[in-house]
């Protein structure tokens, strides 16, 4: 189940587990971070919802998510990283008789998890990320399309860390990639989330002026005194814009600006992600019906119809 952010898939995803005794294994590159729980959303809107924090998981009103609070901040935590874990806790799900369901707005993880996109064997350049992470996203699309212009056909391209990866892996020589991942081989059904772009606009307003109700600053207060100010995921969505109001470099209402324009351009980003994937069975979240045709979808799925 995959959609830009703030469309209901966990909610949605929580029901339907209940319908079809499944479990949930989250895909949000930001969700398996530890002490990151308002800004990537995992924590529910619902204050009622009993959450329980378990090790690598969070059971939400009975339905147990997986993979979230995988690493710390400050780790070196890649999508295979990622991928290892989703594969594991799925294959887990489908032993214990249970219906996986994969969760979230990370276009990249899920890719790689079904291997829809390739991964690399090649190591982190420290040296070579440092030397690009001033140059914009537009200067690194260049780069990439004199080293390797095959790459721009499967990548974001406003997405700088996707960007500079793959300039480090063209500037290694190794344009044929070593698989280092072997990807989950299990029939697969592609449902969407989504509605007009207007309507994701308001939602995803939405979501960041609910953040300062439920605790954005005390959180991020937090994140950075315990170290984690420098980290790369407090540099990304949300999190930049009430680190900057944090330490005095913005005011809060230009961080809340600046934080829905950033999270505008997302959704857009998002959409043209998964808009390449035309498995996907997309659903309006303004119908009235919607739970009632996505459990009618899942079970012909199921049914093998």
């Amino acid at each position: 189940m995959l959609g830009p952010t703030s469309t209901g898939k966990t909610s949605l995803a929580i029901k339907l587990c209940q319908e079809f005794n499944g479990e949930i294994v989250s895909a949000d590159s930001r969700q398996v971070y530890k002490f990151m729980d308002i800004g990537t959303g995992k924590l529910p809107s619902d204050p009622n919802l009993k959450v329980v924090k378990g090790d690598g998981f969070w059971d939400q009103d009975g339905i147990k998510i997986r993979a979230y609070d995988l690493a710390l901040p400050t780790a070196n935590f890649t999508v295979v990283d990622y991928a290892r874990v989703a594969k594991e806790e799925t294959e887990s799900i489908i032993r214990r008789g249970k219906v996986p369901f994969l969760v979230g707005g990370t276009g990249f993880y899920i890719d790689v998890l079904l291997g829809r996109s390739p991964v690399s064997n090649i190591s982190p350049d420290w040296k070579f990320r440092e030397s690009l992470k001033d140059i914009s996203a537009e200067e690194l699309v260049k780069k990439l399309k004199l080293l390797d212009p095959r790459a721009l056909e499967s990548i974001d391209k406003n997405n700088p860390v996707r960007l500079i990866r793959a300039l480090e892996i063209a500037q290694a020589e190794k344009s044929s990639v070593t698989k280092v991942f072997k990807p989950l081989s299990f029939p697969t059904l592609f449902i969407g989330l989504t509605a007009s772009r207007n309507i994701l606009f308001r939602r995803g307003d939405l979501f960041v002026d609910d953040l300062l109700k439920r605790g954005i600053l005390q959180e991020v207060e937090f994140l950075i005194q315990h170290g984690y100010k420098n980290s790369r995921p407090l540099a990304g969505l949300i999190y930049d814009q009430f680190v900057k109001f944090s330490v005095g470099e913005t005011t809060l209402e230009e961080s809340l600006e600046r934080a829905k324009f950033d999270t505008h351009a997302y959704i857009r980003r998002q959409l043209t992600w998964f808009n390449r994937n035309t498995d996907v069975t997309w659903f309006n979240i303004e119908k009235d019906n919607l739970c009632a045709s996505v459990k009618s979808h899942i079970q012909s799925f199921l049914d093998g119809k």
